[in-house]
């Protein structure tokens, strides 16, 4: 008996060994991000010459499952058409013995996909702004995320994420096109939102003419030495201060200062760059010193013998604007004091006996000014020469 109950034994087990079905297993749930593509496999450990058969039962599922090996125990499974909720995945084993397997399932949750988007004008997250200048602030609204991840910002922006809000905002201290990343943390998917923000540098002038045109003193009616300067940035540039006569102008980036100042005076002149970036000016001085006159006086005519003393007779000199006076003659008379206004004259025995000598006064200019000079003309009538008394 005991040998016929062992022999039955043996068979039944093989029996089920031969037509037991095929099992598998998986963890539930599952959850996803929106739009994702997710790989999928069951263990095929200690088994061999089975195959799989996946599928979706929840209605809606939009995907599409490939398989990855031959025997279908690896899939990948696009989900990307897919909307959000929850699907029910299966896979089936067929052994090879050709028996079927339950279905094992795992529930799938399709999760919403993070989401970033602009709030703030359009075109903020793409601005130009001036060195040292505020940005316009970048903000920007969020769902499923957590927080937030910014590279690529100047050195003075910063970027903040508070309650599902992203602010950029700063005033920037570097120059330079900076292309700017926001990375989405938490929740679902890898959502990336990029800008740019291009920082101008502040304008900038620089003297080009020689060191010191900039400072110069000319004398009224001379033109002074042309002020040129150099700059980047700018569009153009306005003027002040300047003496009337002595204009600015810009082109092309360059400044030139030119002219004849018709006024004198000391003229502390201004020059500010306009459009582009900064409030940036430069500032010289011209110095236009007063031309020397001189005038000599009308001319005179006296007789043999007197002498000329010219703070008295007829129109007197005159001179200003001077470092000095000399008066000199053409003849071989002489001056009691040839460096004043008004010195007396004594013609010489050359003069009297050609009636006339010229006598020119010279002013001596001031600093870059030239001299000033004038003449005047005595003319000296010879005393009579009367004959003896006689009785007639």
């Amino acid at each position: 008996m005991k040998s016929i109950a062992k022999i039955t034994f043996f068979l039944f087990a093989l029996v089920v060994s031969i037509n037991a079905k095929a099992q598998s297993s998986s963890a539930n749930p599952h959850q996803i991000c929106a739009g994702s593509v997710e790989p999928y496999r069951v263990d095929t450990t200690g088994t061999t010459g089975s195959n799989y058969t996946w599928g979706v039962t929840t209605s809606g599922f939009a995907g599409t499952i490939t398989p990855t090996n031959a025997s279908g125990s690896e899939i990948s499974l696009d989900w990307s058409t897919t909307p959000v909720g929850t699907y029910e995945l299966f896979v089936i084993e067929d052994s090879a013995g050709s028996c079927v397997g339950d279905s094992v399932f795992l529930d799938v949750e399709i999760q919403p996909a993070n989401t970033i988007s602009l709030t703030s004008a359009a075109g903020t997250d793409n601005q130009t702004v001036c060195e040292n200048t505020a940005i316009t602030n970048i903000t920007y609204s969020t769902t499923g995320a957590t927080g937030a991840t910014f590279s690529g910002l100047p050195a003075g922006v910063t970027g903040n994420f508070s309650g599902g809000n992203i602010t950029i905002s700063g005033t920037p201290t570097a120059t330079g096109t900076f292309n700017y990343t926001i990375t989405l943390t938490g929740g679902c998917g890898t959502v990336t939102e990029t800008g740019t923000i291009d920082v101008t540098p502040d304008n900038t002038i620089s003297l080009t003419s020689a060191a010191g045109t900039d400072n110069q003193t000319v004398c009224e009616s001379s033109a002074i030495t042309n002020i040129t300067y150099s700059t980047t940035g700018a569009t153009g540039a306005t003027f002040s201060g300047l003496p009337t006569g002595v204009t600015g102008n810009f082109s092309g980036g360059n400044i030139t200062i030119s002219g004849t100042p018709t006024a004198t005076g000391t003229f502390n002149y201004t020059i500010t760059l306009t459009g582009g970036c900064g409030s940036v000016t430069e500032t010289g001085t011209i110095e236009v010193t007063p031309a020397a006159t001189a005038d000599a006086g009308s001319d005179q005519t006296i007789c043999e013998g007197e002498t000329v003393d010219l703070s008295t007779s007829g129109t007197t000199p005159s001179a200003s604007n001077n470092a000095g006076l000399t008066w000199t003659t053409s003849g071989d008379g002489s001056f009691n004091n040839a460096n004043t206004l008004n010195p007396i004259y004594t013609p010489g025995p050359n003069d009297i006996a050609n009636g006339s000598v010229t006598l020119t006064l010279t002013a001596t200019g001031n600093g870059s000014c030239g001299d000033a000079t004038d003449t005047m003309t005595i003319t000296i009538n010879a005393k009579p020469t009367t004959s003896p008394i006689f009785h007639n």
